[in-house]
């Protein structure tokens, strides 16, 4: 027979051999499932925390990867922009190379059409000179070929 002491009120009694294995092992029960309960809690406060940590790493990671990545998405949108910017600086070059062209054949073309009307001028008042000259050469025979005739009708009357 075992003695024991009632925790609450404090009065003892006496219990045989079987009741206090049951007592010892409903208090070991009860005592091995509270700390069974604990240490669950723990482990899942554990886990719990863990978990978040991990996830918080995870987000970190994948913040950073999705920064590298909008990073280099614009840095290849900055390198195409030079590149466009620099395609339209070489095409607004070549075209006003080409523009500078045609302006420049343009005012060849105009010089010599100009050219052209001077000479052709120029061409034409010579032959209008020669033509002049002709004409008063032909003017000048006809008044010499008059005077001739003019002479030689003279001559005719005085010979009769």
């Amino acid at each position: 027979m075992k003695e024991l002491k009632c925790p609450k009120c404090g009065n003892m009694f006496t219990v045989d051999e079987s009741d206090y294995v049951s007592i010892v092992n409903q208090v070991r029960n009860s005592e091995f499932e509270q700390e069974l309960s604990r240490r669950i809690s723990a482990i899942n406060e554990k886990n719990d925390v863990e978990k978040k940590l991990s996830q918080t790493e995870f987000n970190k990671q994948l913040q950073e990867a999705l920064a590298k990545k909008e990073n280099e998405i614009n840095g290849l949108k900055n390198e195409i922009k030079s590149l466009n910017d620099q395609k339209e600086n070489e095409i607004k070059i070549a075209v006003a190379k080409k523009d500078e062209q045609i302006v420049s054949l343009q005012a060849n073309i105009e010089k010599q059409k100009s050219d052209m009307n001077v000479r052709f001028l120029q061409e034409q008042e010579k032959f209008k000179n020669f033509l002049h000259e002709k004409e008063q050469k032909i003017a000048e025979l006809n008044h010499i070929a008059e005077l001739e005739k003019q002479k030689s009708s003279l001559n005719e009357k005085s010979i009769k």
